[in-house]
């Protein structure tokens, strides 16, 4: 995503998709493979509340392949500065060490929906550096992690 886009209204797809994808993968697409791709979030000189529907999107096509697809919540004004912003009506005051505390208001920052089309969970405030994984994902069709992982055979 772009760093501090100023509104919700200038960085929107349409009224029915918030943000813009990160990365877009086009319907005329035949094919397509895409390993271990990330995309972020980081809004820290902005007031607004921003959201993006997902971090990737992509047609629903047997050979659009995505594997080892996440997005992941950096940061916002609230982690940086202790407040939400300007307009926040609860100042927090930032801790003086990690872990990274969670806004008073997360609505203020914004954040991913998804990772991929609808599927993956959402990166925001509330789960602030932590990746959200999409395992596989292709032709609508998700594999999300599983936790805890599978023991190791021996």
């Amino acid at each position: 995503m772009p760093y501090d886009p100023p509104s919700q209204a200038v960085w929107q797809t349409s009224s029915r998709q918030p943000g813009y994808p990160s990365f877009l993968v086009t319907n005329d697409a035949h094919s397509f493979q895409g390993y271990g791709m990330g995309s972020y979030v980081v809004f820290i000189y902005t007031p607004a509340a921003l959201w993006d529907a997902m971090a990737y999107q992509a047609p629903n096509t047997p050979g659009v392949v995505f594997t080892d697809a996440f997005d992941l919540f950096i940061s916002s004004t609230c982690s940086v500065t202790g407040s939400c912003d300007p307009a926040c009506s609860v100042a927090v005051k930032a801790p003086a060490t990690p872990p990274p505390y969670n806004c008073m208001n997360p609505a203020q920052s914004g954040g991913y929906d998804s990772v991929i089309d609808g599927v993956g969970g959402p990166a925001t405030e509330n789960n602030v550096t932590t990746p959200v994984d999409v395992d596989q994902y292709s032709d609508g069709s998700a594999t999300l992690p599983s936790f805890p992982p599978p023991p190791a055979s021996s």
